[in-house]
């Protein structure tokens, strides 16, 4: 109970905040993005932005360092060490600008991207593209700096990183795990960014900690729908829910503006 009362949640909105959480780690865990793209913005609804963003960082670098050792043999290298070299500079940048937004514009922005990643997600198509050389190598390298940038502004690296490895000839094991190393890094240097550089409370460490367990309970329950249910349904399932966070982030910030 005294970690309760330290935090700047309701018990309802903790334990709304731990279904997201959940299902976001499950899907992470089956799929290779979901975790980002759920707990962010739910969490942007309950907290203020930056300790909202920083616990999104944490949850997701957890989630990324527990599963890496088991999948890293299936890591496609030469697109990584492409997106690696566009994430690195994205991700201070996105902090910065992170800095100079409040909470209402941040509302509209995550409602933007996260709508136009249930978009972008809706229209794909597991389709390798015929082009390559040089203009794949420069796609790969821009997806790096906008993955990166939405990385350290909003804890989503994931949707323009999934959409650049999935124009490649990756087998959906590949995506998974080559994201997985990405988010190790693209994660662990915003938290670097965050912490080092902006300084957290322990109103962000103390939320962290409430929602370990929903974190532990996704992974699990990821597991066990990898092997049991069709990653087809898995991203259905990921893009409405996506689609209703994002019409509720644009509404929330709609509405504090005509406020």
């Amino acid at each position: 109970m005294a970690l309760v009362e330290q935090l700047p949640l309701t018990l309802g909105a903790l334990a709304l905040t731990s279904l997201v959480v959940c299902a976001g780690t499950a899907l992470q865990v089956a799929t290779g993005v979901g975790l980002g793209l759920l707990a962010g913005p739910i969490l942007i609804l309950s907290l203020e932005g930056e300790t909202a963003i920083f616990v999104a960082i944490i949850l997701n670098l957890l989630v990324s360092f527990a599963l890496l050792p088991q999948e890293k043999g299936e890591i496609t290298w030469p697109p990584l060490r492409l997106l690696l070299v566009g994430t690195l500079p994205g991700v201070p940048l996105g902090w910065l600008v992170l800095q100079q937004i409040d909470g209402t514009t941040l509302k509209l922005f995550t409602g933007v991207v996260v709508f136009a990643a249930a978009i972008q997600l809706l229209l794909l198509r597991r389709k390798a593209e015929l082009g390559g050389g040089k203009s794949a190598h420069l796609r790969t390298l821009v997806g790096g700096g906008f993955s990166g940038f939405m990385g350290g502004c909003l804890a989503i690296p994931g949707p323009v990183a999934m959409w650049t490895l999935l124009q490649q000839q990756n087998t959906p094991a590949q995506v998974r795990a080559t994201l997985r190393a990405l988010f190790v890094v693209s994660y662990g240097a915003a938290f670097v960014v965050h912490f080092g550089l902006g300084g957290e409370t322990a109103t962000g460490w103390s939320t962290v900690a409430a929602l370990v367990p929903a974190l532990a309970i996704g992974v699990v329950l990821g597991i066990v729908v990898k092997r049991r249910v069709r990653e087809a349904t898995l991203h259905v399932a990921l893009r409405l829910l996506l689609l209703a966070m994002g019409v509720s982030l644009l509404w929330k910030g709609i509405s504090d503006v005509t406020a």
